[in-house]
């Protein structure tokens, strides 16, 4: 793998890896635009044309910049003939906004932020300058609006309003808004036992029930109480709902607790089962 660092100081960097002879990345972090010692319009698409790929990874976190740097770069990537995949690492941004929608695939990391906003600018002079300043804006904007409209398929009502109001989208409200395709889950620590019972629960914390959505039916639970245990199937229902009433008295950790030590038991008993055992007591 190759890299070259094509700015060094400043804002802003763009760095370019040559994953191998078909893949690259793109990491454009920081502002936008040479002037803001940020990611340079002219050193980006001299380096992505010099990328004989085809596939290329842009890697955004950016807060944006200028507008017309932003929509060369967009530009750079829509026109590259490589597959071009956005993975949002942080945040992107006003413009930056406007650079991630040139991707053939757009990922967002699930707690990072697209914000979208009506352009900004510095004017001095007489009214008359002033005006045509805002006519500037206005026509900038409406572009803007154009390269989001194309790639969410959402209305221009919606689109001038999310604009207008300063929107930001985390995670899956990005997707939502057709601003990006598809999530990337945060890393998680597992720390829920699987069972056989819990995800039968009526108040059960979605922190546990994500880990066991893929557990047996209540009546395989009721079929180990009666076939292994011994209990009549009256029995065996009356100490399941005797389980779920104790649960539901519990406050977060105390469920958590017990919920835990149900799984662990029931664990138990399955694993007994499987290997020809005696019962647990």
């Amino acid at each position: 793998m190759t890299t070259k660092q094509v700015n060094k100081v400043g804002f802003g960097s763009l760095r370019v890896n040559k994953v191998n002879d078909d893949m690259a990345e793109v990491f454009v972090y920081g502002d936008i635009g040479g002037w803001m010692d940020g990611v340079d319009a002219k050193e980006f698409a001299r380096e992505l044309k010099a990328l004989k790929v085809t596939d290329i990874t842009a890697r955004i976190n950016s807060g944006g910049g200028s507008v017309f740097e932003g929509q060369a770069i967009y530009n750079s990537l829509v026109n590259h003939p490589a597959k071009v995949t956005v993975v949002i690492d942080g945040i992107a941004a006003s413009i930056a906004s406007v650079i991630a929608m040139s991707g053939d695939n757009i990922s967002i990391t699930e707690g990072s932020h697209i914000m979208v906003h009506k352009p900004w600018s510095i004017a001095m002079g007489d009214a008359n300058s002033m005006r045509k300043e805002a006519e500037v804006l206005d026509s900038l904007e409406s572009g803007i609006i154009d390269i989001y409209a194309a790639r969410t398929g959402k209305s221009r009502e919606k689109l001038e309003k999310w604009v207008s109001e300063e929107t930001w989208f985390k995670g899956a409200a990005a997707v939502d808004a057709g601003f990006a395709d598809n999530v990337i889950p945060a890393k998680r620590k597992e720390n829920f036992a699987k069972s056989n019972i819990l995800n039968h629960y009526l108040h059960l914390p979605i922190d546990i029930a994500e880990d066991v959505c893929n557990t047996p039916h209540i009546r395989d639970v009721e079929r180990v109480l009666r076939d292994v245990e011994g209990f009549s199937q009256t029995q065996a229902k009356r100490i399941i709902a005797l389980m779920q009433q104790d649960y539901d008295y519990r406050d977060g950790d105390g469920q958590r607790e017990a919920a835990l030590k149900l799984a662990e038991f029931l664990d138990k008993i399955t694993n007994e089962v499987k290997n020809g055992g005696e019962r647990p007591s």
